[in-house]
């Protein structure tokens, strides 16, 4: 019996909602469930003008970074030894081609008041933080070990004999440990377990002009405006076993782009459909930050003395790095869409959006591997950056 009064009730107060708009939809300029208009001059209807809100769902991809060595980048190699007379070139084996470009998910919003041929428009996308993980059970990873002291020694250099009498350089493997459960069944581990974190978004705010339509009814607008675009990335590394366990460095990049903006856009209405297109030009100035911070060797015992295949001059070592930069970063974006009036103040859309922007850092082309303190390095902090996908929404006009 509840559950019928519930119905019921449900009922009643949906009527009275609808009874509500439709009174509502006669008061001028908020006739949202009047037909969509398709006349006009020539041949199309007239462009709305009032206050507008539109929201998106956005299926976006993000371009991947430029490739990087995790370690000094081939052909640099070290002349490593595992024992007296058994050595090897040892170069670095993992890198970042394994973050590629992923479709992630994100939404936009845009709102503004047009009035006669003028107005002003915000509009603002936000994409969901975009992550991958890549776990090897062993790598090689070359750090630069520059000599220092005299006579000339290196930090990754120790005893590669019993006898602790040869020093020679020592390699540097991160090999995955063995891990048992209670049953002394091993269990999965990892040598090098690396992590990469992208967050984006991005707001702007431009006034707008319309011109008359042409002949065949088709509207050209104008904008000028400001736009600011973040792009945040993080590459986490976490490193197990070998003569540098455990170790790990997390390195970030943040990107700051702001600067003025000027675009076009021109649409034409056929009876319900109406086609969109629109370019941006965006003059963009890039305030690069740099944060890393780390630890490696953190097993590393300096008071246990010489060890065979322990590093002879190295210990523990913390880092904390930090860098700025600032780049001309231009960007240029197209978007195009097709839009269906349901009704004189509401249209579903479906579209593509495309963005490409220059002098982007990524974060894992910013690692510098130099003992003891790691590094961050500008050589690569001017990299393209490619963002597509579609899009799916729904626009308010009043």
């Amino acid at each position: 019996m509840l559950l019928r009064r519930s119905k019921l009730w449900l009922a009643i107060g949906a009527m009275v909602a609808l009874g509500g708009l439709s009174a509502q939809a006669q008061v001028p300029d908020m006739q949202y469930f009047a037909p969509a208009n398709e006349g006009g001059f020539g041949g199309g209807a007239r462009a709305n003008e009032g206050f507008f809100i539109s929201g998106e769902y956005v299926r976006w991809s993000i371009s991947k970074p430029d490739a990087a060595s995790v370690g000094v980048a081939p052909p640099a190699s070290r002349t490593v030894y595992y024992d007296t007379d058994v050595f090897r070139e040892q170069t670095s084996t993992a890198d970042n081609t394994w973050i590629g470009s992923r479709f992630t998910d994100g939404s936009r919003v845009e709102a503004g008041f047009m009035e006669d041929h003028q107005g002003l428009m915000f509009s603002g996308f936000f994409l969901s933080t975009y992550g991958r993980v890549h776990k090897l059970p062993n790598a090689d990873v070359v750090f630069d070990d520059p000599e220092f002291g005299f006579p000339p020694r290196r930090l990754l250099q120790g005893y590669v004999d019993d006898a602790l009498t040869d020093i020679q350089n020592l390699p540097v493997t991160f090999t995955a440990p063995v891990i048992l459960d209670a049953n002394e069944n091993p269990l999965p581990s990892w040598g090098l377990v690396m992590d990469n974190v992208v967050k984006t978004w991005n707001t702007e705010l431009n006034y707008v002009y319309r011109f008359h339509p042409t002949q065949r009814g088709t509207f050209w607008e104008i904008y000028l405006g400001v736009r600011y675009f973040e792009f945040n990335e993080e590459f986490n590394v976490d490193a197990f076993g070998g003569i540098l366990a455990d170790s790990f460095w997390y390195t970030r990049a943040t990107n700051h782009v702001v600067g003025p903006q000027a675009g076009i856009r021109f649409f034409r209405t056929f009876d319900r459909w109406t086609f969109e297109s629109t370019a941006k030009f965006f003059a963009g100035f890039n305030f690069q930050n740099y944060n890393q911070h780390g630890v490696l060797g953190s097993q590393l015992n300096p008071l246990a003395g010489p060890q065979e295949d322990v590093p002879l001059y190295m210990g523990p070592t913390a880092f904390t790095n930090s860098a700025t930069e600032e780049e001309w970063s231009p960007s240029a974006e197209l978007r195009v869409a097709i839009k269906y009036n349901v009704t004189r103040s509401m249209a579903l859309s479906v579209g593509w959006t495309g963005m490409w922007m220059d002098g982007v850092g990524r974060a894992s082309n910013s690692v510098l591997y130099r003992v003891p303190n790691m590094g961050i390095t500008l050589d690569r902090n001017n990299q393209d950056l490619f963002i597509n996908g579609v899009t799916a929404g729904v626009e308010f006009n009043r």
